[in-house]
């Protein structure tokens, strides 16, 4: 994002609209990459894990997993169909959230995953945390908001669901719900990078793509199936 203030992320429509935009990018960069780390140390300590059990570090695990705290709140059976820029858009689109309620949301995300490190952010949980911690952060900043309900349908959860994460994300930020002015700005920042890299990123895979085409490679487009034609969301976890 060209801007770092509070101020200038949270605009009025169109321009609300345009810093939205950006915002999300970022915002899907950092948690792909996010969830993308966390699976490879994942599977490489489940690995050496089969190799030499270390007693303090499971004993540590499972005592944090006994006493009910980490992110298994939000752990669904299996990652959903879509991707967390496009569930992003969705959350966007219908729910009308101010982009600052996405940078606050992701604030949150992260203080939850610094907290609780041994129940580290993965596929089968960012989707539930991103709408639970923009759910709280539309009640801190925005003047009107949707109801728990409401966030329920447009995410794909149950309503009972979203209430019992709700209340377990608060409960994991011990209620430090408050963003300070620097602190906002410094994530702005981060997630400006992310938004830099992000198109980086995209911009080599279109120049690999453009140069197996020149050599005869054929590449499909593909289509989404998820549709932004209603607000209820079918999301298989």
């Amino acid at each position: 994002m060209p801007s770092s203030s509070m101020e200038d992320v949270a605009g009025g429509d169109t321009a609300d609209a345009e810093a939205v935009a950006r915002v999300l990018e970022g915002i899907a960069h950092a948690l792909e990459r996010m969830v993308a780390r966390n699976e490879r140390v994942t599977r490489a300590d489940e690995e050496e894990e089969e190799e030499e059990e270390e007693e303090g570090e499971t004993a540590a695990l499972g005592a944090e997993r006994m006493r009910g705290r980490g992110l298994a709140a939000f752990r669904g059976t299996r990652a959903p169909g879509i991707g967390v820029g496009k569930y992003l858009e969705r959350l966007w689109r219908y729910t009308g959230c101010s982009s600052s309620c996405f940078v606050v949301g992701f604030v949150y995300i992260d203080r939850a995953a610094h907290r609780h490190p041994a129940s580290p952010v993965v596929s089968l949980n960012v989707h539930r945390l991103v709408l639970t911690s923009l759910l709280i952060a539309s009640k801190v900043l925005d003047d009107k908001h949707h109801n728990n309900a409401f966030f329920a349908k447009v995410g794909g959860v149950s309503n009972a669901d979203l209430n019992r994460m709700e209340l377990e994300l608060l409960f994991l930020l011990d209620f430090g719900l408050v963003v300070s002015s620097p602190v906002f700005e410094s994530y702005c920042r981060h997630l400006d990078k992310e938004k830099l890299l992000a198109r980086a990123t995209h911009e080599t895979g279109r120049a690999v793509v453009v140069g197996a085409s020149a050599n005869g490679g054929g590449v499909r487009n593909g289509s989404s199936r998820h549709s932004f034609s209603s607000p209820r969301c079918s999301i298989d976890w």
